[in-house]
């Protein structure tokens, strides 16, 4: 819909685990059973959870 495209995108392929780089941003999506092996949220348990950003747009805009 914004028309940003990612520099690249992993996993597509088997799709248990998709990784797709924005550059500024990376962004995984797992499927249910992976993610809980993985348990990437144990890594950075010790930062506070961030807000989710309603419009994506306006908080692209502020970059």
């Amino acid at each position: 819909k914004l028309g940003i495209k990612p520099l690249g995108i992993e996993g597509l392929e088997v799709g248990q685990w998709i990784v797709m780089d924005y550059e500024t941003v990376i962004l995984h999506i797992f499927y249910e059973p992976i993610r809980k092996i993985y348990a990437l949220e144990e890594l950075w348990g010790d930062f506070p959870p961030r807000k989710k950003q309603k419009n994506l747009q306006a908080s692209l805009s502020q970059e």
